[in-house]
């Protein structure tokens, strides 16, 4: 990740897959090998608690060196590619608990990220987690769709749920199974999208998925290739469209 290219976009901040730095973790690596670490990057980094074997290690780091957001639990209702164990909605209640109980005055914590963010998944474990609803600032959901108006309709279905909290979006993209994108109709459906989801009003943050120069859908990149950045660490003809749909030059550096 080049993560210059990024800020002169206008990108301040990223969730990562992990509760440490990236200094810290040896196996990051991007297509071209592992990628150059700055202080910038990991001040920028929203951590997650991956999995409930994170618990432990998140409340040391709730206590030693706490972050301004904690995201609880990445897709716990999907394991993609068997990364992270499924974990059902009431023993994940209970699997938190030391979180919520945990002392964190400068952090605010987001819910768990779910592949389906509008299943019976989250109002069950709220239900069953002691009122740590009352802790959860954020509702966070991943949204793969080629199509604008399903993207919205699962937005405004999610608010209507949950109407007094923020929503950011972790994870977006047109990926789908059926898509078929290049970067122009990437852009484009960016283009389509993003202007509404704004007006909603409602939306706090977006997360793009990926900002690191990957494979496209089932390895064809000059099919679907959503990456922000080129192998080299430049631009990517996506992130400039995006860049432009958020009013932002090449030559503007995010604060």
């Amino acid at each position: 990740m080049t993560w210059s290219t990024h800020t002169k976009y206008g990108i301040n901040d990223w969730i990562g897959f992990s509760l440490v730095p990236l200094n810290e973790k040896s196996t990051y690596n991007t297509a071209s090998g592992p990628a150059p670490v700055t202080p910038a990057i990991n001040a920028a980094q929203i951590p997650i608690v991956m999995d409930p074997t994170d618990t432990d290690s998140a409340v040391k780091l709730l206590a030693s060196s706490p972050p301004a957001y904690l995201e609880l639990f990445n897709e716990p209702d999907y394991s993609f590619q068997n990364a992270t164990p499924l974990t059902d909605p009431i023993p994940a209640a209970q699997d938190l608990q030391p979180i919520f109980a945990a002392k964190h005055p400068s952090t605010q914590y987001i819910s768990p990220a779910l592949a389906n963010a509008n299943s019976d998944w989250l109002p069950t474990f709220r239900d069953n987690c002691n009122n740590c609803f009352d802790q959860i600032d954020i509702i966070s959901m991943h949204l793969y769709s080629s199509q604008p108006d399903q993207v919205l309709n699962l937005i405004k279905q999610l608010h209507g749920t949950w109407p007094d909290k923020r929503i950011w979006i972790t994870e977006l993209s047109p990926a789908s199974s059926d898509c078929t994108l290049d970067s122009a109709g990437i852009v484009n459906w960016a283009n389509t999208l993003i202007p509404q989801i704004i007006a909603l009003g409602y939306v706090e943050k977006i997360f793009w998925n990926c900002g690191e120069h990957g494979q496209g859908l089932n390895g064809a990149l000059d099919q679907y290739n959503p990456s922000l950045t080129n192998d080299d660490g430049s631009a990517t003809d996506v992130l400039k469209g995006l860049a432009q749909i958020c009013g932002i030059t090449g030559n503007t550096t995010a604060s």
